[in-house]
């Protein structure tokens, strides 16, 4: 029996997206090369969505390398128990480090 219940929000795909998301979704998808499903989710909301990424874009110019800033995310996705997450970091951070 599977207990997991329904996401509230799933992502979404550009042309589904509301239009003030659109423009951020295209930036991402030129900066990453596909756009992560956490990013597609939070383009429901283009406030939050362009909260997310100047928050990731103020991270980007601190004075972690790519490879220590992906260790951050590993150790906050594991932290949430995010599966998805750790998986996704653990990838990028073995190709950054």
């Amino acid at each position: 029996m599977n207990t997991a219940e329904a996401p509230l929000f799933t992502p979404l795909l550009m042309h589904d997206a509301p239009l003030a998301s659109r423009t951020l979704l295209e930036q991402a998808h030129r900066y990453y090369g596909f756009v992560p499903n956490l990013i597609a989710t939070m383009a429901h909301s283009p406030s939050a969505l362009r909260v997310y990424l100047n928050a990731d874009l103020g991270f980007q110019h601190g004075t972690l390398t790519p490879g220590e800033q992906q260790i951050v995310f590993l150790a906050a996705s594991k932290e949430n128990a995010c599966r998805y997450c750790t998986t996704s970091h653990s990838a990028a951070r073995k190709v950054l480090c």
